[in-house]
């Protein structure tokens, strides 16, 4: 069973929301790896910035060499920004914004028609490479604003994934 199938309807029914799809239990190491992997193979959308510690001033993403390993140094201060063309084996994922946080990445997205099974696909092999770069992450999927309340249909799919890809 294609697992992206089951879920796509978590994407394609466009509400107004920004679901979330966090990713969890990881080390600073691993945060500051899987963002600048993940910036390197998208772009980032617009001009963001964020709260410079050290400034006391927000300042351009674009401005600062390693937004993540700042973060995780304490320069500066939780961050978000958004992404486009973001790739997976030549498919572009939907626009997705990302945030930086402690002891974890999220992304948020907006859904409707461009999510299409092949994009929830290629969205399904980026969360797994953020795996095998990663043991001890862990992926939930949850409503805007419902952290506390994960989508099991979501987390049981990619479990599946998961396990097919590391039975191959």
């Amino acid at each position: 069973m294609e697992h992206w199938n089951s879920v796509l309807h978590l994407f394609k029914n466009d509400d107004g929301s920004l679901p979330d799809i966090f990713i969890e239990n990881l080390t600073e190491n691993e945060i500051i790896t899987i963002y600048n992997w993940i910036v390197s193979n998208s772009e980032i959308y617009n001009n963001p910035t964020l709260w410079s510690i050290e400034e006391q001033k927000d300042v351009p993403i674009k401005q600062i060499v390693n937004p993540a390993k700042n973060f995780v140094e304490g320069r500066v201060e939780c961050f978000h920004h958004g992404l486009e063309n973001l790739k997976m084996d030549g498919v572009i994922i939907p626009q997705l914004g990302i945030f930086v946080e402690n002891g974890r990445l999220s992304l948020d997205y907006r859904m409707g028609l461009e999510w299409e099974p092949i994009e929830v696909e290629a969205l399904f092999k980026l969360l797994y490479s953020m795996v095998k770069s990663a043991p001890n992450l862990k992926v939930r999927h949850a409503d805007e604003g419902c952290y506390d309340k994960p989508n099991k249909e979501f987390t049981d799919a990619f479990a599946k994934y998961v396990k097919e890809k590391k039975a191959l």
